[in-house]
């Protein structure tokens, strides 16, 4: 199974210029540059033959699906954005001061998580028991797009790697980036094992 994984374009102020803001689930839409971003990652893999495109439903990843042109674009929650829960839409400064030390603790203590959001470890697993229901429903001869956010295409190739959750900083994923993860055998567990091909590639 051939995965190609692209983020989505460039957010619309606010967001973009609040670098340090976490948007997360939020239905935040892209900028005009997001847009064109989108379009030229459509455009890089227009030679690839999807069988199928996937985007989380939020409306930053449906955009960039749609310009790729398939037939068969399908919704699955499962790969939206990292859930911050109740610091969505707020600043590193406004978290900080109703919960000091927060970054710290994210960055030491990786079962800490905002209030009725996502740790990195449950998004790692929504993000593969989407992927695993994904595998059932089409044959390993495929090649899926899957358009969908930062944190998700993270979680894909640090378990592509076999690298643990405190890995997920160190890894770049540009918007409008494009990752290839080609998966060609079974694990122990009759899992689909993944080899990163290419990933953060800027169009």
């Amino acid at each position: 199974m051939r995965l190609i994984l692209i983020r989505h374009g460039q957010v619309i102020p606010p967001w973009k210029d609040k670098s340090d803001a976490l948007y997360g689930c939020l239905d935040v839409d892209l900028s005009d540059e997001g847009k064109e971003e989108a379009k030229r990652a459509a455009l890089y893999v227009k030679d690839e033959n999807f069988d199928v495109v996937y985007h989380s439903g939020l409306h930053r990843a449906k955009y960039g699906a749609e310009r790729i042109g398939h037939s068969d674009v399908r919704v699955e929650k499962g790969f939206k954005e990292l859930d911050r829960g109740d610091w969505a839409g707020l600043t590193s400064s406004e978290i900080e001061s109703a919960n000091p030390g927060y970054k710290l603790r994210l960055a030491s203590e990786l079962s800490y998580r905002p209030p009725n959001g996502e740790n990195f470890a449950d998004l790692r697993a929504r993000v593969s028991s989407a992927f695993s229901a994904l595998t059932q429903s089409h044959p390993i001869s495929s090649t899926i797009c899957i358009v969908a956010h930062n944190w998700v295409i993270r979680a894909f190739i640090a378990s592509s790697m076999s690298l643990p959750l405190s890995s997920y900083y160190d890894i770049d994923v540009p918007t409008a980036s494009v990752t290839v993860i080609e998966y060609l055998t079974y694990d122990a567990d009759d899992i689909l094992k993944g080899v990163v091909v290419s990933k953060g590639v800027k169009p």
